[in-house]
């Protein structure tokens, strides 16, 4: 029903940086024009239930004791959600005013990535980004401290990039890349 797709939902602070990393310094606004690679890290199913997975398999009494989990079955026992996935697509199509075709999924279904201009990713997590610099040169675009998802998307998210983070390819997800 058009109520149903319509969400009104009120914008909640997502992730905060409290301070500028040490030996980062803020350099100047970033051009509204450039284009950023934004990555959506998907929250996780089933993370509630971790705990008596890792029980089940490490109690000797268990009749799964000591039957690991192969990569396979980490990955879709924790893969997001088809709600989470459809949850963020949705946002970024009708509040986002992102086609469709610019979305891409990852493999593991973990990543929503998005090529956006500064001026889109800016509207999107109402935010400013920066360009900061470091002592050795090195520059990188951040949020200034923080940045912003509906309350409804903050629920399916659990990290967006690049914004308050300075490791420019999460660890994360160069390791989940790796596995097959």
């Amino acid at each position: 029903s058009l109520a149903a797709s319509a969400v009104i939902s009120p914008l909640v602070l997502h992730e905060r940086r409290p301070t500028t990393p040490h030996g980062w310094s803020l350099h100047r606004r970033a051009d509204p024009e450039i284009t950023v690679p934004l990555t959506f890290a998907l929250a996780q199913s089933n993370l509630d239930s971790l705990d008596s997975y890792l029980l089940d398999v490490a109690d000797p009494t268990s009749p799964n004791y000591g039957k690991h989990w192969s990569p396979a079955k980490v990955a879709a026992t924790f893969r997001p959600s088809s709600e989470t996935i459809n949850v963020v697509r949705t946002w970024l199509i009708n509040d986002g005013g992102v086609d469709p075709s610019r979305l891409r999924l990852s493999k593991d279904n973990g990543y929503l990535d998005l090529n956006a201009t500064v001026a889109e990713a800016e509207a999107m997590l109402a935010t400013q980004y920066f360009v900061y610099e470091h002592d050795d040169g090195t520059r990188h675009i951040a949020c200034e401290d923080g940045y912003h998802l509906p309350k409804h998307v903050s629920d399916h998210v659990d990290t967006v990039w690049p914004t308050v983070h300075f490791d420019v390819t999460p660890v994360s997800r160069r390791s989940a890349d790796t596995v097959t």
